[in-house]
């Protein structure tokens, strides 16, 4: 099975796509690695009919490719805990990014922003092993590392199916209680996409030089 490429310049090319792939960051991943070295993964942006979903891609379809600038949101880490899985058939994947207050201005316009301290967010996933299925579920925590070392958070966690559901349910409510539309839609799809592209892998060590293959 294969796709074929059309970059915004240049001649298109083709790649393979084996039918067994579940996510399409293996294929980001591929044209990082092949065609793309120089740029960071979550600059390669496909399209297929001009949206960004790729769910009714079909084998020999064409797709479209753009090169964005780097995002300003960043995935700086991520640890498991899995300690409960063989007893209980629980874990936790915590992973951390960081983004900009919306009221400072846009940071792809302004770049100025971008010297502020960034706002640190934690996602949180859960993956329950139920019936020999794991079942994930997400819930965002803005003050997680604050907690970790302070007054622990007597607030009721929420988990929800997805990541998108999560990102933009916490959206909802830290707007509401900023009363400004401080964490904008756009942060929050770039956070999603972040995670989508490095959870579970080393692929932001390998981006900044970091990560020995022992």
């Amino acid at each position: 099975m294969s796709l074929c490429i059309q970059p915004l310049f240049g001649d298109p090319f083709s790649i393979p796509l084996s039918p067994e792939t579940h996510s399409w960051r293996d294929i980001y991943y591929y044209l990082k690695n092949v065609h793309y070295r120089e740029h960071k993964i979550e600059q390669i942006c496909l399209f297929h009919n001009g949206q960004t979903d790729l769910s009714e891609v079909k084998d020999g379809d064409l797709l479209h490719i753009l090169i964005n600038e780097p995002m300003v949101e960043r995935w700086v880490s991520e640890y498991t805990t899995d300690n409960q899985w063989e007893k209980h058939g629980v874990r936790f994947h915590h992973s951390t990014l960081t983004w900009y207050d919306g009221r400072w201005g846009d940071p792809y316009e302004n770049p100025s922003v971008q010297y502020r301290t960034s706002l640190t967010i934690h996602i949180l996933l859960r993956e329950t092993l139920k019936n020999e299925k794991i079942v994930q579920e997400f819930t965002i925590n803005p003050v997680y590392f604050k907690e970790l070392y302070g007054r622990p958070n007597q607030q009721t966690e929420t988990w929800y199916p997805t990541l998108y559901e999560a990102c933009h349910s916490f959206r909802k409510e830290w707007n509401e209680k900023q009363k400004v539309d401080s964490f904008t839609e756009r942060t929050a799809d770039h956070l999603i996409r972040l995670w989508e592209l490095y959870h579970g892998s080393n692929q932001h060590l390998i981006d900044q030089g970091r990560y020995y293959d022992y």
